[in-house]
């Protein structure tokens, strides 16, 4: 039984108009990963779409599609959660950009900019 843990192999990537966002974890039980945008919680949808990957028994992956705006880009979250805990991430991006930053694991949680 391992608790989840948000890996740094996360980030986000800009194309065109679009910022892509990925959020990879291990843990387990196999976590579950949630996305939760300026605080609510993002479901699937046309205009937000949601891929889920299981990589194996213990690993898992989703990518979040978001249209890039002309103002700045709210706050993004990954929550990776298991029975024994959860694991966040937070993406700070822009219209501008989608850069990796500095990321530090503090009480088990990443705490950074991506």
């Amino acid at each position: 039984m391992i608790p989840p843990e948000i890996l740094p192999s996360s980030r986000c990537v800009k194309t065109l108009s679009l910022i892509r966002c990925t959020c990879d974890s291990r843990g387990n039980p196999g976590p579950s990963l949630l996305w939760e945008l300026s605080g609510g919680r993002v479901n699937h949808s046309a205009l937000t779409p949601i891929t889920e990957e299981q990589v194996s028994s213990v690993r898992a992956r989703s990518t979040i599609t978001l249209h890039a705006l002309d103002r700045g880009m709210p706050s993004l979250v990954c929550h990776s959660v298991n029975a024994l805990g959860t694991d966040s991430l937070v993406y700070n991006v822009s219209s501008s950009h989608a850069q990796l930053g500095r990321v530090t694991k503090l009480d088990g949680h990443f705490n950074g900019y991506l």
